[in-house]
């Protein structure tokens, strides 16, 4: 039987809004590395020493509009090398109510007045946990530096919580957070669908303040087309094709100036000495305007020193679109 504390919240909206910052870290668990895993015990509820907290109701990972999260913990660690981070459990009794894990790249929190809730903004992604047994969630790869897992404990949706029936709970867990070996193709990116079979296709660097080179390959890895400056007196990239491409898989590779990317994806050699940032702007279908990814090149990780994006050419957009009208209402189960 899961054990559930009740507890009681401030519910309102104006005391919702008194002087919050930032989560509050409960534990600095060290570094962490592939010899190096970390054990998360974590109980929401208030006891000696640790009162409950309630820093914020929601996160911006993954899809969670109109949902609620309750008291948490969060637990700081400094990840030493690129990863692919994990969390599982051993077996039942792991998970005991409903705890789900943020993975946070810093512990701000603001108060969003349309829900009248806090929104914790570091949020770069989830792991839900839900089986009572043995099981592993990746919450994908990351380079080094300072992270938290905020456990979060989850009430329900808005139209739940504002239920006056509705009592809050507590959740508890033993975890275990590991750091994998990641590879370069671990970080690669995803652009989607950026135009239509035969349409004006491009990509470019020019507001970046990296000097770039970019290439385009096929789902094959074999190099297409490539672009270093754009001009004689433009040391950015650009790569245009107004009769664009076939349907199919593609990768845009971006490294900074002189990446020799002749031996395909597979075997591209970074540039000697360029590091920095660079922005993506991409076309994004016919009838839309186009979009941009931020990105950093950093020669002190293979995993880094040349950025990819994986993206997709589709059937053509179309030129109009049919309204299917409203199919459910805002906040309510769907």
């Amino acid at each position: 039987m899961k054990l559930r504390t009740v507890i009681s919240l401030l519910a309102s909206p104006l005391l919702l809004q008194g002087a919050k910052a930032q989560y509050v870290v409960d534990q600095d668990l060290g570094d962490l590395n592939a010899s190096t895993p970390r054990t998360i015990v974590a109980n929401t509820a208030a006891s000696s020493g640790s009162p409950a907290r309630d820093e914020a109701q929601f996160h911006s990972a993954g899809t969670n509009q109109g949902r609620v999260w309750g008291n948490e913990r969060v637990f700081q660690f400094e990840l030493t090398e690129p990863a692919i981070l994990t969390l599982s459990t051993n077996g039942a009794g792991d998970i005991v109510g409903d705890p789900d894990f943020i993975l946070l790249e810093g512990l701000s929190v603001a108060f969003d007045p349309d829900r009248a809730k806090y929104e914790a903004l570091d949020a770069l992604g989830a792991a839900f946990m839900d089986v009572d047994g043995p099981q592993t969630e990746s919450l994908g790869a990351f380079f080094p530096g300072t992270y938290y897992i905020a456990v979060e404990n989850y009430e329900g949706t808005d139209f739940e919580v504002s239920d006056p029936s509705h009592s809050y709970t507590n959740s508890s867990c033993t975890v275990q957070l590991e750091a994998l070996s990641a590879d370069a193709e671990d970080f690669w990116g995803y652009l989607g669908v950026v135009a239509g079979d035969g349409s004006t296709l491009y990509f470019e660097t020019l507001d970046s303040t990296l000097d770039t080179a970019i290439a385009v390959f096929n789902a094959s890895g074999t190099l297409l087309i490539e672009n270093d400056d754009a001009s004689e007196t433009n040391t950015q990239s650009v790569i245009a094709l107004a009769d664009g491409l076939p349907s199919g898989t593609y990768y845009l590779a971006v490294g900074g100036k002189g990446t020799d990317f002749s031996g395909g994806l597979d075997n591209m050699v970074a540039g000697p000495s360029v590091e920095g940032d660079f922005i993506l702007t991409h076309s994004l279908g016919e009838s839309f305007s186009p979009e941009s990814v931020n990105g950093v090149i950093d020669l002190t990780y293979d995993q880094s020193s040349i950025r990819v994006f994986e993206f997709f050419v589709g059937p053509k957009t179309p030129e109009s679109f049919t309204s299917i009208g409203e199919i459910a209402l805002e906040d309510e189960p769907f």
